[in-house]
Parts: C-alpha cells; sequence; structure tokens
C-alpha cells in the first residue's frame, strides 16, 4: 500500500511540473495573445487545482 501511494504522490508531482513548466512558458512569453492568455489561465487553473487537492 505504502509503495503504490508513493509512486502515486511521484506521479503527481511529475504532472505538477509538466503544467507549472508549460505555465511559465506562457507566463514569460514574449508576447501575449488572447490565446496565449486563455491558454495561461488554464494552466493556472490545473496548477491550483492539483495542488489543493
Amino acid at each position: 500500500w505504502q509503495k503504490d501511494f508513493g509512486e502515486k504522490q511521484i506521479d503527481h508531482l511529475y504532472t505538477l511540473w509538466v503544467v507549472e513548466a508549460k505555465a511559465l512558458k506562457l507566463a514569460f512569453s514574449t508576447t501575449m495573445t488572447k490565446t496565449i492568455d486563455k491558454e495561461l489561465q488554464e494552466s493556472l487553473k490545473q496548477e491550483h487545482n492539483m495542488l489543493i487537492t
């Protein structure tokens, strides 16, 4: 049970890192279009949801 729980936590952390990397890439984009802004908002919302669960 503990091993499975640990693996799930690691998978969750990796997924969070991917979402964070995408959000940072969008946030520091040299141009900010409506599409990029929408993607950034969605990424930040996804990251927020992952952090509170």
